[in-house]
């Protein structure tokens, strides 16, 4: 059995559906797992237009509380709103769908050393299992950072792979990227690599709770299955990939 498999885990969510879409397996061999989804808040101001297709939080929120139910793991939402809602002085954040993939925004910079205090109060005796960031979505890249620096300071780390970004079809909606280019982008190398072989009819069951993204992101689950075969073809087998890194 392999450490991620015998260890109680912390698993760090950036957004309702990003750990079940990427580690749902292994939270399923794992339900002493605890997931922290970090960043489900109410937003503070109505969104704009070119973001108001996004769906709203109240939904987001039951469908990732059914999902992790359903794995049997606990599960906590962190006071943290979505990149799409995030405001300083009064402003929004970021304010068009492009600028959510790229370089973190100065206001969001202080957010990786406090979610660090925040998520180290959580870990325990847990391992931490975070996003590599792979596709470059700043919420996911933030939980990198977090892992990053909980890393340096003797917390033991492993990273996901962010699903659909690594597929090799990520849909319609995202661009594909690669765990390469997130860990250069960390300015990190892998240092070793973890595969856990999945149930994957658990994980499916898990994932059709998040109807709406299910719905935004592949359009329906036959699309999404499809997807996925393709990925674990890529893997070599039905398997979920976890890395170790160094700075």
């Amino acid at each position: 059995m392999s450490v991620l498999e015998s260890s109680p885990l912390l698993v760090l969510s950036p957004h309702p559906d990003d750990a079940v879409l990427s580690c749902g397996g292994l939270l399923a061999k794992n339900p002493d797992a605890l997931v922290l989804t970090l960043f489900a808040a109410d937003p503070p101001l109505a969104r704009s237009s070119e973001l108001s297709s996004f769906v709203d939080q109240v939904t987001r929120r039951r469908e990732d509380s059914e999902a992790i139910a359903a794995l049997s793991c606990a599960h906590e939402f962190l006071d943290y709103c979505d990149a799409i809602d995030r405001v300083a002085d009064g402003k929004r954040i970021y304010t068009r769908f492009a600028s959510l993939f790229g370089a973190l925004a100065a206001p969001d910079l202080p957010l990786v050393r406090e979610l660090e205090t925040v998520v180290d109060n959580y870990i325990g005796e847990r391992l931490l299992v975070c996003p590599i960031g792979v596709g470059a979505h700043v919420d996911h890249q933030l939980c990198a950072h977090v892992g990053r620096r909980l890393q340096l300071a003797g917390r033991k780390v492993w990273f996901y792979q962010d699903a659909p970004y690594v597929f090799p079809d990520p849909g319609p909606l995202v661009q594909g990227d690669s765990v390469l280019r997130a860990a250069a982008r960390m300015r990190a190398r892998v240092r070793a690599v973890e595969d856990v072989e999945i149930d994957r009819a658990v994980k499916e069951a898990a994932l059709a709770h998040y109807s709406s993204q299910i719905a935004m992101l592949f359009g329906d689950m036959s699309t999404y299955q499809r997807l996925a075969s393709r990925y674990y073809e890529s893997l070599g087998g039905v398997i979920e990939r976890f890395h170790v890194l160094d700075w």
